[in-house]
């Protein structure tokens, strides 16, 4: 990883960015880098021993993307309600859905959250 230097957020705060190799591919939006994270924990608690299942090499690992959300609630600038609405759909690997009169509030938790999210790693470089 390389430094940034101080981080916007906080002086006494340093940003790392991974170091995005020839043949990383970053994520698109912060969705994809969360669901990947939790199937790739998911995985490992299995017992895989593989990084990706798709073959395609990302520019940090699954702890990568929960050190950013543990930060933002450690800022809270999330909540643990975004934490739980993060997990419960993670691990079903879709997001709430609007439409649903009983998904709407969760849907609502799941996009602030991911709009939180994807600013912080898109500061490291995990979303292009």
């Amino acid at each position: 990883m390389r430094e940034l230097g101080i981080s916007p957020v906080s002086p006494r705060v340093r940003v790392l960015v991974p170091n995005l190799g020839p043949d990383s591919s970053p994520f698109c939006h912060a969705d994809e880098a969360w669901f990947w994270a939790v199937g790739a924990l998911d995985s490992r608690r299995e017992g895989c021993r593989c990084d990706s299942r798709s073959g395609i090499v990302r520019p940090c690992e699954p702890e990568d993307v929960m050190n950013c959300l543990d930060r933002l609630v450690r800022e809270r600038r999330i909540t643990l309600a975004h934490v739980r609405v993060l997990e419960k759909w993670g691990e079903r690997h879709f997001s709430p859905s609007a439409r649903h009169p009983s998904e709407a509030s969760e849907r609502r938790l799941w996009d602030e959250a991911l709009v939180w999210l994807e600013s912080a790693l898109r500061s490291r470089g995990i979303v292009a």
